[in-house]
Formats: C-alpha cells, sequence, structure tokens
C-alpha cells in the first residue's frame, strides 16, 4: 500500500477460570516508510463477567526508564489524581513509585539508558506502566477503573458485562541513541542519570 504496510490480527484472549468467557476483536499495526508505527485495536467482551481494573492494549519492552508528558509523578486513576500536575517526567523502573497508570499523557518513552527504545504518542490519555524481570509492561488503557480499598468498592468500577467495546490507538516511533530534536528538547539527551527512590531492600512488584 502507498501508505506503507498493514498488518492485521484478530485474536480472542479466554479467561483462564472461564473458558466461556473471552474478548475478542482485532488490532492493526500500519508500519509506514518513515518508520513508524500506528496501532489501533478494536475489542469486545464475550459473555465476560466480573469486575475489570484497567482494559487496552500492552507490550512488554526491555527498556528500564520510563518519561512522559502528562499528569505525575505519581499514578493517577479516576478520583486519586489530586497529588499530580502536569508536566515532564523521567523514572527509572526500580524506583518505588514507578507502576502504575499515568493520565493525561501526550507523549511516552520507554527506554534503555543509552536511549534506545520506543516513543509511544497519543491524545491525551491513560498510559500505564508495570515492572517486570528484565523490563517492563507498557500499556495503553482505553478504559480505566476508579481504585476502592477492601471495604468500598470504586466510584468509577468497569463491569465487564456493561462494556460494550475496548478500543483506541497510538503511535509507535523506535528510537536509536540519537533522538529526534522534538524529543530532545521535551527530555534532553539520552543517558542523564536519574535519581532512584528505593528505601527498601525488596518490593511487591519489584
Amino acid at each position: 500500500m502507498a501508505e506503507g504496510i498493514r498488518l492485521r490480527f484478530q485474536d480472542s484472549y479466554t479467561r483462564a477460570e472461564a473458558p466461556e468467557q473471552s474478548i475478542a476483536g482485532e488490532h492493526t499495526l500500519l508500519l509506514r516508510a518513515d518508520g513508524t508505527i500506528d496501532v489501533s485495536y478494536d475489542y469486545h467482551p464475550v459473555k465476560a463477567t466480573g469486575a475489570l481494573l484497567e482494559a487496552g492494549l500492552a507490550f512488554r519492552t526491555a527498556a528500564s526508564e520510563f518519561r512522559w508528558i502528562g499528569q505525575g509523578p505519581y499514578a493517577g486513576y479516576p478520583g486519586k489524581d489530586r497529588l499530580n500536575e502536569f508536566g515532564l517526567y523521567h523514572l527509572n523502573r526500580e524506583d518505588l513509585y514507578f507502576s502504575g497508570n499515568r493520565r493525561g499523557v501526550e507523549c511516552a518513552v520507554a527506554s534503555a539508558p543509552d536511549g534506545r527504545g520506543l516513543a509511544l504518542l497519543c491524545p491525551a490519555g491513560d498510559v500505564a506502566v508495570e515492572a517486570v524481570d528484565g523490563g517492563f509492561v507498557l500499556g495503553h488503557n482505553a478504559l480505566l477503573s476508579g481504585r476502592g480499598n477492601k471495604g468500598v468498592a470504586p466510584e468509577s468500577p468497569l463491569n465487564a458485562d456493561k462494556i460494550e467495546r475496548i478500543a483506541g490507538g497510538f503511535t509507535l516511533v523506535p528510537l536509536g541513541p540519537e533522538w529526534p530534536e522534538p524529543l530532545r528538547r521535551w527530555f534532553g539527551q539520552p543517558g542523564q542519570p536519574v535519581p532512584v527512590l528505593k528505601p527498601f531492600y525488596r518490593s511487591y512488584d519489584q
């Protein structure tokens, strides 16, 4: 195609403990000549029940640093974002406050210390990170629940049987050690050290 190479994947993800329940649909990757990748996805629950914390499309990276333009520096959710302000932020995956959803994100970068990685561009929305062995999971959330506790349900729950679509889109930009000028202007040069808040020998997610 003149605009690039389009790859379309149709999937169905079954709930392990309830095989009659699933999430089905498709996602599309448009690989453009300039190296950027336009990603879109459109899924729907099939006979699904229960509550969801978040829903969208995520992928695993070998990156160790996360930069973003949006609300921060702490994780934010509906009804839980008062300590956050819009700005530019930079965290290492070893930081105590690394994992979680960030709201109002317009640009996110997952990279190694030398700058190699991916930039994610999207309309201001929800982008989540989760530290895992060898890197972290970077996700684009189309739907996001509020947070509750053991005695109180979330203010804005996601009930699977009431969800019609899980759909969204974003653009990925592969990055080498030399970043494009806009990224350098926003985030500075790759390789800049970032302070790590890690006051404990171990934490629940690391």
